[in-house]
């Protein structure tokens, strides 16, 4: 950063941060962008994602490749198919359920 780049390789820029500085790293992505940056993410986080909002790349597991305008053009069999979702399990009030898990939590699930 002491450089001054007009771009920037962030890999999972918030991971493992406690949430202010998560908050904190975010509000210093939107400064920079504003700052005129151009700003790469690396991240399995779709908190991130649905924070920020971007243009999206997903990478698959055959190393292939797909753009997206944004979050809301991406179809969750995408999300599915680059391994962004997953089998989320918990217990609410003493019942253990599952359920596919990204950037909403559904309560429509299978008790196990």
């Amino acid at each position: 950063m002491t450089l001054n780049p007009s771009v920037l390789l962030l890999d999972e820029p918030t991971n493992d941060l406690d949430p202010k500085m998560q908050s904190f790293i975010i509000e210093m992505i939107f400064r920079l962008s504003d700052a005129g940056k151009t700003i790469i993410i690396a991240t399995h986080d779709p908190n991130i994602i649905n924070e920020i909002s971007p243009s999206i790349a997903l990478i698959y597991p055959d190393h292939s490749i797909k753009k997206f305008k944004n979050i809301e053009d991406v179809e969750i069999e995408e999300l599915e198919k680059a391994d962004i979702i997953y089998n989320h399990i918990h217990n609410h009030f003493g019942k253990w359920h599952k359920h596919k898990f990204f950037l909403f939590h559904k309560h429509s699930c299978q008790l196990i």
